[in-house]
């Protein structure tokens, strides 16, 4: 006897009975809609739906629901099993089976049958495997070894009593409804099937927004604001500047004129011929393998300049002590006394505006040879010869023996305005084209 559920009597004042689809219906739904622990005596009973009515929506609540709703239908349910999904091996010969809850005691080939298929027919079952699950919860599965692959068609996997009898079908404790799977041994597969269906419709038409691109500054950009807002929202009249909706304004505003610049910079940026930062220009050079410091002001210095002395001796014991050798290069407009060696007094006497002092970089004892005043290049017998643009290096006629000394050789830089220089030095000369020879020194001006 199935009783009806909810309970209610009949007509004839006795208890409602039901056939079994109905009850099968009226068990689900009394567990769908009870919770856990509504029950005293089944504190575990129920599925806890009702508490999910107002849960954000989301794939992964509802796989996450419907394995909980399945698990407890399942050990609610009558004693009854059930095949519940197959997949079918990379070798196409194996078919892993699995039931909806435990397996059969005694399920063997005989219990297997597969039909149907077109080119290939008659699959036989060889051998089959029951995997048991020791979690009681958990459903078993049962591997299903064929003697060949089926065809593209569709196959049937059938669970009988008796093979050799086929009004015996059905297994024990197994419900009708799920004795049977429908597969296919090609379903992994590649197949070149397109499942995306084409919109014949036409699309719908954009509205494209009206855009001043002209706006690229705060003022132009807060002018725009404000002419949409007085079209989408006429009513606003406010301009005051303490308003909350000018403050929005005029904070965007803000925002726009920074990314407007931001946007600029980056194209400007990204041209070596547009380029304003040395910094951009650096990594541009370096595409091309050409190495570029960082610039003067990253060395914490000042400006430099390359100063090449002209002596009538050789200044070698001692030479010249770094510390106490200063340059001055005049201005446009100033005046110094003729002599090529200063001293401090003859310095005083000058203002100050009329010069800029320079000293030099390296602090190492400086000597300086008479020989030095003028190396000659070597032609290689060619009377017209000619350095190119741009030549960096060319072969001297004068050899560097130990007497000639060493000194600071450092990179070249140019600096404006005539040069002086002090102990022992006679005048101040510009090369055109020269190497890195002992009588060049690198100064900077000081602070």
């Amino acid at each position: 006897m199935n009783i009806d559920y909810p309970f209610h009597f009949d007509s004839r004042g006795r208890t409602a009975e039901t056939n079994d689809d109905d009850h099968i219906r009226d068990m689900i739904e009394e567990f769908l809609f009870t919770n856990p622990g509504e029950r005293v005596n089944r504190p575990d009973f129920g599925s806890g739906l009702l508490q999910l009515v107002f849960a954000p929506n989301s794939p992964e609540l509802a796989a996450a629901l419907q394995v909980t709703i399945q698990a407890g239908l399942l050990r609610e349910k009558p004693p009854l099993n059930g095949l519940d999904y197959l997949e079918v091996g990379e070798d196409q010969l194996t078919l892993s089976v699995y039931f909806l809850g435990k397996a059969p005691e005694h399920i063997g080939a005989a219990n297997v049958r597969i039909e149907g298929g077109r080119r290939v027919r008659d699959v036989a079952v060889r051998e089959v495997h029951v995997h048991r699950n020791p979690n009681l919860e958990l459903d078993d599965r049962m591997e299903v070894t064929v003697d060949k692959r089926g065809d593209f068609s569709n196959y049937t996997l059938r669970l009988v009593n008796d093979p050799h009898n086929p009004e015996d079908h059905l297994l024990e404790n197994f419900d009708a409804r799920y004795t049977e799977l429908y597969f296919s041994f090609k379903a992994g597969c590649p197949s070149n099937l397109d499942c995306k269906t084409f919109d014949v419709c036409p699309p719908e038409p954009r509205v494209e927004p009206e855009i001043n691109y002209l706006a690229k500054d705060y003022a132009s950009f807060r002018q725009l604001i404000l002419d949409r807002l007085a079209l989408v929202m006429p009513d606003w009249q406010e301009r005051h500047v303490p308003d909350i909706g000018i403050v929005l304004v005029e904070v965007l505003a803000y925002v726009g004129d920074y990314l407007s610049y931001y946007q600029d910079a980056v194209g400007t940026e990204a041209y070596l011929g547009t380029a304003r930062q040395r910094i951009s220009v650096r990594r541009h050079a370096r595409l091309v393998d050409y190495e570029m410091h960082e610039g003067c002001n990253a060395r914490a210095c000042n400006a430099r300049a390359w100063i090449c002395l002209s002596t009538n001796s050789d200044i070698v014991e001692p030479p010249l002590d770094a510390n106490d050798l200063f340059f001055l290069a005049l201005r446009d407009d100033g005046v110094l006394p003729a002599a090529a060696v200063l001293s401090r007094e003859d310095i005083e006497r000058v203002p100050a505006s009329q010069y800029e002092i320079f000293e030099p970089i390296e602090k190492n004892p400086i000597p300086v040879y008479h020989a030095h005043n003028d190396i000659h290049f070597y032609t290689w017998g060619d009377r017209e010869c000619c350095l190119p643009r741009g030549a960096t290096r060319a072969t001297l006629t004068f050899s560097m023996n130990a007497q000639s000394g060493g000194g600071p050789i450092t990179d070249k830089q140019s600096g404006n305005g005539s040069a002086s220089a002090s102990a022992h030095s006679t005048s101040s000369t510009a090369w055109p084209y020269r190497s890195s020879t002992p009588c060049s020194i690198f100064v900077s001006r000081t602070a």
